[in-house]
């Protein structure tokens, strides 16, 4: 059956979301993404999937040479998410937020990414 107030059917596949970081303060915004879709409302269903961003357990952004680095690292992360084929990439990182904007990713990106520092500026 069609929900007259949307293009999808019950058959649909649910709408994909892919939330990255570069470290563990993501999987708290991960934590109040799936609560707040719980209690508040969302799509009826949705698929969400954390991708941690940071390139090894004792190697993370801060610890690169040079700004450089931290845009081809990113910018291999963003690659893998694509292969999960997310309707959409929220960036949960300050951080990964100013690198997204450098990225040869987000220049020819097919998959629409949110940042949180432009969330947060548009909510102001």
């Amino acid at each position: 059956m069609t929900d007259p107030r949307s293009s999808r059917t019950d058959l649909s596949p649910a709408p994909h979301i892919v939330v990255t970081d570069s470290g563990l303060g993501g999987l708290s915004i991960f934590a109040d993404l799936v609560e707040g879709l719980r209690t508040r409302g969302g799509p009826p269903r949705i698929a969400l999937t954390y991708f941690n961003a940071c390139p090894a357990a004792d190697r993370g952004y801060n610890r690169m040479a040079d700004t450089a680095e931290k845009i081809r690292v990113f910018d291999r992360a963003l690659e893998g998410m694509v292969r999960l084929r997310p309707d959409m990439i929220l960036i949960a990182c300050n951080t990964l937020s100013v690198l997204y904007h450098r990225t040869p990713f987000a220049r020819r990106a097919s998959v629409s990414a949110l940042d949180i520092i432009g969330f947060v500026s548009s909510q102001a």
